[in-house]
């Protein structure tokens, strides 16, 4: 138990301060921005075929120009009656424009203008659309002018645009001017024929009106006479306060029977769980059981007192004990009277309840009655009020529409005619450049958002942090080219010899940290493969043995094709723990590239987990670790093979190798939890095969680091031009 509490302590407050920062930025702005600029070039892929396609298409469409023609609507002066003031040339009221806009909008304007395209205006009005569709023969004029006029009404103001819009401007304007001449001639002969009509229909409605207000003063009449009243008010004041007072009285019953039916039911519960009935509140508040209460207190403590000098025989004692259970009895006796007579209030107050809500509920019917007379007057009433005015309303538009007709004047008057479009309306540059800008920008950035969002892969320190729970102990930079052997990777080290530094800086931190201090042997295990768990299995080593430490590189990777720490062909692990030999010396070679010893694979074997567990690994072992200060081992991938699991139980920690966007996040935390269940404590997390400008983005701490380090020393002269310069 020591021993584990040792070993879980560190991991435990490592994920906790993790878990309270992954809180504290749950949502990761910096990370966003990240798997944003790393997908630029998607971005800017897209957004130039998106917006050049939306360029080309609007530009490639057939230039259209638009003519407009502005006429006015006018009101004449209203003064002819006593209702209306002079109306002004402006929009007073919207009703009144919508009605005169779809007058203009009609189909029977369309029809005059279409019989006045002829001959040549024909011609050239036809050209244009022949020409886009050539197949068709019969183009209906009627159906191009409907499509391609509009009414616009200027806002706030009677003035009226007519707009045309044609493939040829000469056309177009031509056809804006007939529409706004052919919008006067209607409007000036249909005016006369509306105004005769709606004053028709006025002189109906309006002796309607009069005949239905007429008939409601007759029922009014005939209410009062039947309800034989004059008013209900005063009637319906005294019920409203006998009302409140018979509410107010219910009131008081309901919250006595609720106070007293909680009351019982607390005494049924404590008789169903046998407790006694004084603990009640309500029931010790009684005098008499207070009294009996403080008697039985006072003889517990003459008990005790006595009991200090007699023994329980004593006639004193048995007299105090006879006392005490005699108040004893005569208190159980009084709780019950107390809970009777709780019983009899809840009764008689329940009863009580029901007449009052009895009668509650006949005086709301009779104010319901009332009301409902009450109302009934005062919607005849107010209906006769609503068609006295809507009478005289009738009668007064009757005198208006009367006095606006007896001039015959036109409505309408042309402001501006139409002139030739010098430019066409469609297609604009700018706006097919503005559309082409937002279209690609829309795409480009949901196709990067969308593959952000579906790219589930470890990148970013709060995913490694906050879903792991552990700290980072270094970020490695990718190496170039794929190393195959020993020698490829002490090559490829020394080509980068950030990784070097970042790697001894792991190492000193390892050996200052009380929880990796005295770890001896160290599993290296990753979620899936190729994410660089062998060459830093192989790295570590040799940073230890360059700190002093006799180092053991031990290839527990039998599930591999190749080994890459082999120096003699089946020579190394597998053939030591499967044969005779008890030397494990003769298998160990000293490695030139990595400086430190190393017990490669020898072969691969389909049940490594059989060698793992026979008694001549863990002899194996135990003598290794009387030789070496530090024993490195190389497993495979955790979640494909159980390997790593098997040989935990011989480990005094782990290190997690996380291979930059390889492994999905729910895989690897998946991971790292079975590796944490072992109770075996994990060190950290090496961060592998990150780009320089992927460091900047998503570590920029360990970006900077790296910059700074090629700036220090003769490293700056060697390594410029592969450091920015703001790094």
């Amino acid at each position: 138990m020591t021993d584990e509490k040792k070993f879980n302590s560190p991991n435990e407050g490592r994920a906790s301060q993790s878990h309270s920062a992954g809180l504290m930025g749950a949502i990761d702005i910096k990370r966003y921005v990240a798997d944003f600029l790393d997908r630029i070039w998607w971005f800017v892929a897209v957004f130039v075929l998106v917006a050049g396609g939306i360029y080309y298409w609007m530009m490639s469409a057939t230039p259209l120009y638009k003519a407009n023609a502005s006429v006015q609507i006018l009101r004449q002066e209203e003064s002819r009656t006593q209702f209306d003031k002079v109306a002004e040339e402006r929009v007073g009221n919207t009703e009144d424009i919508n009605t005169q806009i779809n007058l203009l909008s009609s189909m029977e304007i369309v029809e005059r203008v279409a019989e006045r395209v002829k001959d040549e205006l024909e011609q050239d009005f036809l050209a244009p659309y022949r020409e886009i569709d050539q197949k068709s023969e019969d183009l209906s004029i009627l159906g191009i002018l409907w499509e391609n006029r509009k009414i616009v009404p200027a806002r706030l103001s009677l003035i009226v645009s007519v707009e045309y819009v044609h493939p040829n401007p000469e056309v177009a304007a031509t056809v804006a001017n007939l529409f706004a001449d052919e919008m006067m001639a209607y409007f000036s002969s249909v005016r006369s024929e509306v105004v005769v009509r709606a004053v028709q229909d006025l002189r109906e409605q309006a002796e309607i009106q009069r005949r239905k207000v007429e008939n409601i003063e007759k029922q009014l009449v005939d209410f009062k006479e039947d309800l034989q009243t004059i008013s209900f008010d005063q009637r319906l004041d005294i019920d409203q306060q006998e009302m409140i007072s018979l509410n107010s009285y219910a009131t008081q019953k309901e919250e006595a029977r609720d106070r007293l039916t909680t009351q019982w039911g607390m005494i049924e519960s404590a008789r169903e769980n046998g407790t006694e009935l004084h603990n009640l509140s309500f029931i010790a508040a009684s005098p008499r059981i207070g009294a009996l209460l403080t008697a039985i207190a006072t003889h517990r403590v003459e008990i005790a007192r006595l009991s200090e000098r007699y023994r329980h025989k004593h006639p004193r004692m048995i007299e105090a004990t006879e006392a005490l259970k005699a108040a004893e009895t005569e208190l159980a006796v009084a709780s019950e009277e107390a809970a009777r007579l709780i019983a009899s209030e809840l009764n008689q107050s329940e009863q009580d309840l029901v007449k009052a809500e009895q009668k509650v509920t006949a005086k709301k019917s009779e104010i319901i009655s009332m009301q409902r007379n009450d109302a009934l007057y005062d919607s005849k009433a107010r209906e006769l009020e609503v068609n006295q005015n809507l009478y005289q309303y009738l009668y007064n538009r009757i005198q208006e529409t009367e006095a606006q007709n007896r001039d015959d004047i036109n409505k309408l008057r042309l402001v501006d005619g139409a002139t030739v479009p010098p430019e066409p309306y469609t297609p604009k540059l700018l706006l097919a450049i503005a559309a082409g800008i937002m279209g690609g920008g829309v795409c480009a950035t949901g196709l990067v958002v969308l593959l952000i969002f579906i790219d589930d892969r470890v990148r970013s320190p709060m995913e490694v942090e906050q879903k792991f729970g552990l700290p980072i102990l270094g970020v490695l930079s990718m190496m170039k080219g794929k190393p195959k052997t020993v020698r490829d990777l002490t090559k490829a080290t020394e080509n980068d010899p950030q990784n070097t530094e970042t790697l001894n800086t792991t190492v000193a931190t390892m050996r200052l940290d009380p929880d990796s201090t005295d770890a001896k042997v160290i599993l290296i295990t990753s979620t899936i493969s190729n994410e660089g768990k062998s060459y830093l299995s192989g790295a570590l080593s040799s940073a230890f043995q360059r700190y002093g430490e006799k180092s053991l590189l031990l290839n527990c990777d039998l599930r591999a094709q190749e080994d890459r720490f082999a120096k003699f062909p089946n020579v190394g692990l597998a053939p030591y723990i499967t044969g005779d030999s008890e030397d494990v010396e003769r298998f160990i070679h000293t490695s030139d590239e990595l400086g430190c010893d190393v017990l490669p694979a020898g072969r691969s074997h389909q049940q490594p987990y059989i060698l793992y567990n026979s008694p001549k690994f863990k002899a194996m072992l135990e003598h290794l670790k009387g030789k070496y200060d530090r024993i490195i081992i190389d497993t495979p991938p955790a979640h494909l093979f159980g390997d790593a699991m098997s040989l935990l139980p011989h480990c005094d920690g782990q290190i997690f190798v996380s291979g930059f966007s390889r492994a999905r996040v729910g895989l690897a935390t998946k991971t790292v939890r079975k590796l944490q269940d072992t109770n075996v404590p994990i060190f950290g997390v090496l961060v592998n095969g990150v780009r320089l400008f992927q460091a900047k983005m998503y570590y920029p701490e360990y970006y900077h680091t790296y910059g700074d380090y090629y700036k220090y020393g003769n490293y700056g002269k060697k390594r410029s031009k592969q450091v920015p310069a703001n790094a």
